[in-house]
């Protein structure tokens, strides 16, 4: 490869240097790819962004394939540059970046350069700098000649003189001087095998692609896709009777201190009931001054869930920890040490959970798993001890391991005497960080918390939605990830003002609401006619807010009738003035 090529770098291998290893964290083995890299990956789809832009301007024709494989190709580039995974996790993000770029360009060139060629409409002066084709079709050998690509033309040896004008003979270049053909490392699944000019061969691996974007439903439980479509069903808006039942999958339930780690416990029908047990009433913000500020419509939609339905069965389960459960301690010092647990876990919970399913726990057993002290040994110290503290360490940190990679890459670290990170700066352990800080870690899980649960909602209210179809669920999850600000579901950069949902404006939390609201239609049961101001170009100030408080009210009731609990919703990180 001809290291000055533009194009160069889309056939570049990354290497164990060009991985950023985690700090601060309780574990070691997950990381990022250097600025560097990522930086010149960014120039070039901006570059592509670009091109994409003005192509779009001379042909207003939608190209569905040319939107899916910019879609593919955001979503691979948000992955890349936000989260936190293996070294395996991050080369194949890499290789898939470099395949959707090469793609679109390709088709760009085609559609814009070779086509007119190809049919004699223009010309070229010069041949292509690109691989070209090898055939041994006469009519694609004219088709390439015209287009001035480099085209090879296959024979059968014959005997006797060669029957075509032969212009120069030349040494064939021997493929392992330009090409890695060495086996995969790490080792990836055949996901084809048949000929190489075949359809086949591009959808497969389009197919897997988009099976590995897919985010796994972390409230799954172990059971089958038809059963879990079958037993989703909502109630219509206007029924709140409670004879009225409604049937919901399983939610998934996990404890470390269970003899299997991320084991099932089935959750029992309850009769209508106020859904809150003791304590903190989770349908009302949180009163401290180290909490994210509640927004009015949001706050308003929790107040006015109707907790008199029937619910079959009640998950009290987070993917990530309810914010609430590092306010409520009367004391800093423990405020700051679930702080510190949490930044120490926060990168590897969050590499699990992107890629595993059945990943959440309660509000319990997130403080005991909050509350272990996982500082005090490595995964060495814990071998062959059998104290109950030991075990409890070895849960926590099985938890924390990611199971993609057949190679133990994602192993205990000891971070005794060292401080913790949040957003590239230090922090000690014992002291509570300052008030705003402790606020954006707060908001960012509201932010990851709705995004969760949005996601495990869609899956089992979208009517007809076939949950072994991973091209439907990556659709409906890339609409998802349209109603926040940085297009992504595991990823919540801090902003710097109230956006999005949040925005401190009805103009701005509109085009959020309207993807919330197409997103919804597509749920079963009844729906409220105000849904349709979301589909007229223009509304007024007064029917867009009619529309969130119908938007946000039908959400907090749907995720009660399916999880038996409260939603956990955006908020602001900034007071509004």
């Amino acid at each position: 490869m001809d290291p000055l090529d533009p194009l160069s770098f889309m056939w570049w291998n990354p290497t164990r240097g060009d991985f950023i290893r985690s700090s601060g964290g309780s574990t070691d083995g997950i990381g990022q790819l250097s600025r560097a890299r990522f930086s010149r990956f960014e120039e070039m789809k901006g570059e592509l962004d670009n091109r994409i832009a003005t192509y779009r301007i001379k042909n207003p024709n939608p190209n569905e394939i040319l939107s899916l494989l910019e879609r593919d190709l955001l979503n691979v580039f948000i992955r890349l540059g936000s989260l936190r995974t293996t070294f395996a996790q991050m080369s194949f993000s890499i290789t898939e970046f470099q395949r959707c770029y090469l793609e679109i360009l390709g088709m760009l060139d085609y559609l814009e350069i070779y086509r007119s060629r190809k049919y004699g409409l223009t010309k070229a002066s010069t041949v292509a700098n690109c691989i070209g084709v090898i055939t041994n079709k006469p009519g694609l050998v004219q088709d390439f000649f015209n287009a001035s690509i480099p085209v090879w033309f296959c024979r059968p040896k014959q005997p006797g003189p060669f029957p075509h004008n032969v212009l120069n003979v030349v040494e064939p270049f021997e493929p392992f001087d330009f090409l890695c053909l060495d086996n995969a490392d790490p080792s990836s699944p055949i996901v084809y095998d048949g000929p190489l000019d075949a359809s086949e061969k591009h959808n497969a691996l389009h197919l897997f692609s988009r099976s590995w974007l897919v985010f796994r439903d972390p409230f799954a439980r172990e059971q089958s896709s038809t059963t879990l479509a079958s037993t989703s069903r909502a109630l219509p808006v206007s029924q709140s009777s409670t004879s009225s039942t409604v049937q919901r999958p399983h939610c998934k339930y996990t404890s470390y201190f269970l003899r299997q780690i991320l084991s099932n416990s089935n959750f029992q029908a309850s009769r209508p009931q106020p859904s809150q047990s003791g304590g903190r009433d989770k349908f009302a913000p949180l009163h401290s001054s180290l909490a994210p500020f509640s927004i009015p419509a949001w706050r308003a939609a929790l107040m006015a869930v109707d907790q008199s339905v029937f619910v079959e069965f009640r998950c009290t389960s987070y993917a990530f920890p309810d914010p609430g459960l590092f306010v409520t301690p009367t004391k800093d010092e423990r405020k700051a040490k679930l702080i510190k647990s949490w930044l120490r876990s926060h990168d590897a919970w969050i590499a699990r959970i992107t890629h595993e399913g059945s990943l959440v726990m309660n509000a319990q057993h997130w403080r005991d798993f909050l509350n272990i002290d996982l500082t005090m040994s490595t995964a060495l110290e814990v071998a062959g001890r059998s104290t109950r503290s030991a075990k409890r360490r070895q849960h926590a940190q099985d938890l924390l391991e990611t199971r993609l990679s057949s190679n133990a890459v994602v192993v205990p670290r000891c971070t005794v005497g060292e401080p913790f990170l949040w957003q590239g700066r230090s922090y000690c352990p014992g002291n509570l960080p300052p008030e705003i800080v402790v606020r954006q870690i707060l908001w960012e899980l509201y932010e990851l918390n709705f995004a969760q649960e949005f996601l495990a909602l869609d899956r089992r209210a979208c009517t007809d939605l076939d949950l072994t179809d991973n091209h439907k669920l990556y659709g409906r999850q890339s609409l998802i990830s349209k109603c926040f600000v940085s297009n992504a579901l595991n990823y919540a950069p801090l902003p710097n003002n109230n956006c999005g949902l949040a925005s401190e404006t009805i103009r701005g939390r509109l085009p959020y609401l309207r993807y919330m609201v197409q997103i919804m239609e597509a749920w079963k049961g009844t729906k409220p006619t105000i849904f349709d101001f979301a589909h007229q170009s223009r509304i007024t100030d007064q029917q867009a807010t009619e529309l969130e408080d119908a938007a946000t009210k039908y959400y907090c009731q749907q995720f009660y009738i399916y999880f038996g609990r409260a939603a956990q919703v955006p908020h602001r990180l900034f007071p509004v003035n």
